[in-house]
């Protein structure tokens, strides 16, 4: 009996129409869910912009209010300027390094210059426009993120 229905298996067609329908279906509703989550995703517009370094809060900057504060014991260590709408904080790191990062005030922050290493990827790395955004820079341990609700002992 199982030899006879081996045979029939080898004899068989790959795949039957309904097998063919099921996998379309699957397909279909793959790109469904890829077109719903990834095209018509609505971000929360950036509110605040955070800079940690080795997790000790170097400064915070509130877009709605316009604020930038610079935490108590840091404020030789950066250093602002401020032209048509962008302001351009230099961060000195704990190794003597820097970090320049470039707040746009309509809502757009990312790292300009940095003496991190050879690839400078904090450099590459895209810009924080909306909520969740983060910037890494590893061998500064500068960390530069906007969210509405982390505790910086996370990370």
């Amino acid at each position: 009996m199982a030899i006879k229905h081996i045979e029939q298996v080898k004899n068989g067609k790959p795949f039957r129409p309904a097998d063919l329908i099921i996998y379309a279906a699957i397909v279909a509703v793959t790109i469904a869910f890829f077109i719903a989550f990834v095209f018509t995703r609505v971000s929360p517009p950036l509110e605040k912009l955070y800079a940690d370094i080795g997790g000790i809060r170097v400064f915070s900057y509130d877009f709605i209010a316009d604020v930038l504060t610079v935490a108590d014991g840091f404020e030789d260590r950066v250093a602002s300027e401020e032209t048509d709408g962008i302001l351009t904080l230099t961060v000195k790191t704990k190794k003597g390094g820097y970090n320049t990062v470039v707040i746009e005030k309509s809502g757009r922050a990312s790292v300009s210059d940095s003496d991190c290493s050879f690839r400078r990827d904090c450099v590459h790395t895209a810009a924080i426009t909306d909520a969740g955004g983060m910037i890494v820079c590893v061998p500064h341990e500068l960390k530069i993120y906007s969210t509405r609700d982390i505790d910086p002992s996370l990370g």
